[in-house]
């Protein structure tokens, strides 16, 4: 009876549904279950799910009654790892006999005890000794509502994969899609992309410099670059221009490296959260690699991070057998300090 929500439909949180790294989960717990354990001070433990934005993140939410006192019942909600994406919030709900929600508490990963494990010490208040009553209850059962929110994300996502930062929104789009008062031409591959010199260089120091400079691109107003595909360079303009870069999971690393290559910083960021957060025991290793090579340590940290919670696996993995013939078995020593 567990679902995880995608959707509510219930105005409080609805607004709220589509941002990137939150997760709302619903949690029934029978009337009778939940009477039956509570007198015989039982813990109830509930399904198992994962973060909607890293589902290398797990949670397990139960309602714990095994203490001495019955007054001190509360519900808690427990990480299989300690989140490495910075830190979260986590609120507890219940839904009345209106079916409204109401808040009980606000917690926050720093303040987890063993730094996985956060106690709702004020779920007494509504459903201990002499507070549950009939307006707690919906259909015979007791109904919870869980939403985990991450709390340092720099964009939001749009309903189709695409990626927003609505605070630097641009009027280019128009001139990105069909390439109007163009005065610049940039070859990639076989394809040749006419752009705006001014916005380019409004956004990249880079082009700025190359602009301003004597350099025959200038005269010739044309560019060939040699060491980009040209899908990505294409959703490297389309940052440039509206701010948005669409299939992000797919072009995460090559739009970092391209990124870093014109030195525009906020989208080298979103790249970083993207690898980040798509971190699995298969890629670790890789990631790790490719961190350091390009010096960037905020990746590199949270990577570390990952392997650390993951090291029985990770250390079967064909990257981790093959890093220490590799230039960057350096790497290995960063691994062992972090686990030791």
């Amino acid at each position: 009876m567990n679902n995880q929500l995608r959707v509510v439909d219930d105005e409080e949180i609805k607004g709220e549904i589509y941002l990137s790294g939150v997760t709302v989960t619903i949690h029934p717990i029978s009337v009778q279950i939940f009477n039956v354990n509570k007198t015989n001070r039982q813990s109830i433990h509930l399904k198992e799910f994962c973060l909607t934005d890293d589902r290398n993140v797990s949670c397990l939410f139960q309602i714990d009654a095994t203490r001495s006192n019955t007054d001190n019942i509360c519900a808690q909600i427990t990480f299989n790892r300690r989140p490495i994406v910075n830190q979260y919030e986590i609120s507890l709900y219940f839904i009345n006999d209106h079916h409204k929600l109401e808040h009980i508490q606000t917690l926050h990963t720093d303040t987890a005890k063993d730094k996985k494990t956060l106690v709702f010490s004020k779920f007494a208040d509504k459903f201990g000794p002499g507070c549950y009553h009939n307006r707690n209850i919906i259909n015979e059962c007791c109904v919870l509502c869980t939403k985990i929110s991450r709390k340092d994300i720099p964009y939001i996502f749009a309903k189709k994969p695409a990626l927003c930062l609505p605070s630097q929104i641009t009027d280019c789009s128009l001139l990105f899609e069909n390439n109007a008062l163009a005065n610049f031409v940039i070859v990639v591959e076989d394809r040749e992309f006419r752009v705006h010199k001014e916005i380019l260089a409004s956004k990249s120091s880079v082009f700025l410099a190359m602009f301003d400079s004597e350099m025959k691109e200038k005269k010739e107003n044309k560019m060939t670059i040699e060491d980009i595909e040209a899908d990505v360079f294409h959703e490297f303009l389309r940052y440039i221009y509206t701010n948005i870069v669409n299939e992000l999971n797919t072009h995460a690393e090559k739009l970092f490296v391209v990124a870093d290559k014109y030195d525009l910083s906020k989208l080298r960021l979103i790249c970083i959260d993207e690898l980040t957060r798509s971190l699995k025991i298969e890629n670790a290793i890789h990631t790790l690699m490719f961190a350091d090579r390009y010096n960037t340590n905020t990746l590199k940290e949270r990577t570390i991070e990952f392997i650390k919670w993951h090291i029985k696996s990770i250390v079967e993995t064909e990257d981790y057998k093959r890093l220490y013939q590799t230039k960057q078995a350096y790497l290995l020593n960063e691994i062992i300090l972090s686990v030791i």
